[in-house]
């Protein structure tokens, strides 16, 4: 259901959404390269990426309203292990530059430049990229690290190696919050 309409990946139009699989289903260490344009500003419109992990799956959603989300899906769970987002600016026409991270078991994602820490990414898994109508992607590129295995533990500092005071669980948030705090963690696990 996929076509090329002058060098772009556009979906077919019978269709509400299409996912654009990679075929690698252990997919470890990687980096995804794309541009992504949406053809008009509206809250519906949403482009998104799943990037299996072993037992779950980060969903990685970016509308064109701005808002960027992600959450982490345990298998047959009801909501997210980590839920959190940030705000980016597209422009209706135009073309945004979007990239993910999975290096040194960490996740990230920037759009034009701007960088976000989404959480733990060990192990592996498979990835696909979902479009919606009136959206294109371009100059898709994927470079990865292949036969990863499924990792169980997914909380970042889960030793309490960083720490404001030592051995204090600071980074973890309240039971019942969907947040997560950045305090005690190096600066080069923070975001920018």
């Amino acid at each position: 259901q996929w076509r090329i309409e002058d060098g772009v990946l556009v979906h077919g139009q019978d269709w509400d959404s299409q996912r654009l699989a990679f075929p690698e289903t252990k997919i470890g260490d990687f980096r995804l390269d794309y541009r992504l344009r949406f053809d008009r500003i509206d809250p519906a419109l949403r482009a998104g990426l799943v990037v299996g992990r072993g037992e779950g799956a980060w969903m990685i959603i970016l509308q064109a309203s701005g808002n960027v989300s992600w959450s982490f899906n345990v298998a047959g769970e009801r909501s997210g292990m980590f839920r959190d987002g940030m705000t980016a600016r597209f422009r209706a026409g135009e073309w945004s530059d979007v990239s993910v991270r999975a290096e040194r078991g960490r996740l990230t994602v920037a759009v034009d430049g701007q960088t976000a820490l989404v959480g733990p990414a060990a192990g592996g898994g498979a990835l696909a990229l979902q479009l919606r109508r009136e959206m294109a992607a371009d100059d898709v590129k994927l470079a990865y690290a292949a036969g990863a295995p499924a990792f169980a533990n997914r909380q970042l500092n889960g030793s309490f190696e960083h720490a404001t005071n030592p051995d204090v669980p600071d980074y973890w948030a309240l039971p019942t919050t969907w947040t997560r705090m950045n305090k005690g963690l190096p600066l080069e696990a923070l975001p920018e």
